[in-house]
Parts: structure tokens; sequence; C-alpha cells
């Protein structure tokens, strides 16, 4: 990426330990390719990352350097040195920012211990920085390859073609926010393709417009460290997007090579009455009552990000009943539906809310989350 964009210069004082050491009776600023310069200039550009605690890691990992350094006059008068260079910037996601740029040091005339480092189109650069800093934050903690499954139910028109449920080894590959859902195994076989939100992790995928095919779907899902998990629909898009579903499906995946699919059964017998706590987007709590006569499960599910001084909560009431291993329930009201998936992971649960939901809690929190068992 070049940056070719200009803007005024953009000053630093700066006074640097190692420069009073160095500069003993010497008049003169530093040279344009001294370590101090070289210094100096990565705090100009790169900044400190003190108002993004997150982007630290990012920081450290990334390189600044300069090369092709020419000298072009020194103004003796002035004690100002004049110079350019080739400006190179390396972040950890394999991005890279490059520009000849021209810069100058000069004395301070109150105190020569100091020296004034000017850059032209600082600017330009420091919002390409800060943009490539935030794309490589994204990608640092959720780019890479996932591993899973992505199951779907069998369809509502069972006199079609493959109308049967099935379930099926999948790949995600993930950089810069964009995700692409694949077969494993299979090359160039594409199932979904989208994006992933950064900033709270909300993932969307869609059938990718180059696929052939009568039917159209569509997933929203949440990204947590290690887990992508997600539900959506397919529908018939000759039939048009306000008819029911076909099929339902959910997606599960696993950074790295292990296999996405959800933890063994741990052995012996499962109770799903009880109280469930853990966090997602918030502080949430599944609550389930004993069984009715029916069969099914009085269920309440909240979620709140008071604890940390949020202001997004919700809650909903519905019933529930075990598909398989799994616990489906609904709730409805004013008109409006909730539906969640509440699956077994392990010694714990994994709670995976579905369309609808958010029409049920704010924008900044979610009930969907991993939770342990409280009592």
């Amino acid at each position: 990426m070049k940056l070719e964009t200009r803007w005024t210069a953009v000053q630093l004082f700066t006074t640097a330990v190692t420069l009073l050491v160095l500069a003993g009776c010497s008049s003169k600023p530093p040279g344009c390719a001294d370590e101090e310069v070289v210094t100096t200039m990565r705090g100009l550009i790169l900044g400190d990352g003190a108002a993004d605690p997150s982007a630290q890691a990012t920081l450290a990992s990334t390189k600044l350097g300069l090369s092709e350094v020419v000298s072009e006059g020194y103004q003796a008068d002035a004690k100002k040195q004049m110079c350019r260079a080739k400006l190179s910037i390396s972040l950890p996601n394999g991005d890279s920012l490059s520009q000849v740029i021209a810069y100058s040091t000069q004395r301070t005339v109150d105190d020569k211990s100091n020296f004034l480092l000017t850059v032209e189109d600082a600017q330009s650069i420091q919002r390409a920085v800060k943009a490539s800093f935030a794309q490589a934050a994204v990608d640092q903690q959720w780019g890479g390859s996932w591993r899973g499954e992505y199951r779907c139910t069998a369809s509502a028109h069972p006199a079609d073609p493959g109308a049967e449920a099935y379930a099926e080894q999948v790949v995600a590959e993930v950089k810069s926010g964009q995700i692409l859902l694949s077969l494993s195994g299979r090359d160039g076989i594409k199932l979904l393709a989208g994006k992933l939100d950064g900033a709270d992790g909300k993932f969307a995928l869609h059938v990718p417009q180059t696929h052939a095919g009568p039917n159209v779907g569509r997933l929203l899902g949440n990204a947590r460290p290690g887990l992508l998990v997600g539900t959506g629909e397919v529908k018939d898009a000759m039939a048009g997007l306000d008819t029911l579903p076909l099929r339902t499906c959910e997606l599960r995946l696993q950074r790295g090579d292990s296999v996405g699919t959800s933890p063994a059964t741990p052995a012996g017998p499962f109770s799903w009455v009880g109280t469930f706590v853990g966090q997602g987007d918030g502080d949430v709590m599944l609550k389930v009552g004993q069984a009715r006569s029916d069969g099914k499960y009085p269920v309440t599910l909240s979620t709140s990000t008071a604890k940390t001084g949020g202001a997004c909560g919700g809650s909903i009431e519905g019933t529930g009943a075990l598909s398989g291993e799994d616990l489906r329930f609904t709730a409805s009201a004013n008109g409006m539906s909730c539906a969640a998936v509440v699956k077994r992971a392990g010694d714990q649960v994994e709670v995976q809310e579905g369309e609808g939901c958010n029409m049920f809690h704010g924008a900044a929190c979610g009930f969907s989350a991993s939770l342990r068992r409280a009592n």
C-alpha cells in the first residue's frame, strides 16, 4: 500500500536522554539516519498506544525503518538538517506501508540538547497507520483458519432431491474481516461468505453470488476467543424471502487445526434443570425448570452489562423441547419472537441465539454465551 495524499507538516518536540549524552560540544542536530531520529519518528508516526491499550501488542510487533536516506543540505544559520528517505512500516498481519518522505532535524535555540523533528505529510501517514492498526488488531484476534461443522435440518420440501438433513466438515478462512467458508478437503466448493465485525465479534454469512442454485441463505453468529458459533436459514429464492425457511442451519468452528464439533458428551446422566451462568457480550443467565407433563421445559434467559458499567440488557421467557441432545426454545412477546438453541459442550452448555433475538436486548449485548452450571 503506497501513501500518496499530502498534508501540511507536523512538528514534534522531544527530549531524548541519549541525545543529551551524545550531543557533547556539537551544535548540529542529529543526522538524517541517526538512531535518535528513527526512534523519535517512530513515536511521532506510530504513537505509544496509550489511547488504545488493545493495540499495544500490535504496536510492539510493528516495524518502522528508513532506507535510501539522503541528506538534502544543511542550513548552518538555522542549524537545520534537510533529509529525504523511504519510510517503511511492517505490521504483524503482513500488511505494509511505504512512502518517500521529506523531513528535517533542527536544534532548538533555548536548549541545544533538544531537537525538533519535522515530517511532511505526517497526518496522512498517521491516518493510514491508524486504519492499518485497527485492521491488524482484527486479524490478530480473529484471522487465520477455523475448522468445524456446518449442520442443516431436512428440507421442508421432502420431495426435493437431497431433502434429507446433512452435516458437513468445513473450514473457514478469516482475513481482514472477511470470512470464506468451504467444504473441508474439497477445494473450490464454497458454501458461505461474509464479514466479521472486529469491534463486537458478530459476523454475518450468506451464499456467495457466484453460487449456482435456487436457494439463498443467511447465517448470523458471534465470535469469542477460539470459537465461532452461528445459526441461520435457507430459503427458496424463487418463492421470495418472506416465505418460511426450507432449512435451519448451525455453524460451529474452532480456531486452528482442532475439529470444531462439540466436545465429547461427559459420561453419566445430564440434567437440563438448573441455573447456568457465564459471560458472552454481557453476564448471561439461563434458568431451566422441571419438565411439564407435555415434556417441555420452562426457560428463562437473560443478559446484562450492568456489572461493567453498561446499560444493555434484556430477558426472555418461553418453553423449550429436547431435540437430540440440544434444548431448543422459543419466546414470544408483543408480536415478536426469539428462537435459541442450547447445546451441551463438555461440562458446560453453549447458548446460540437466533434471528429476532436482537429485539429483546440492546445492541451492545446478547444471549449467546458459554455457561457453567451454578446449581
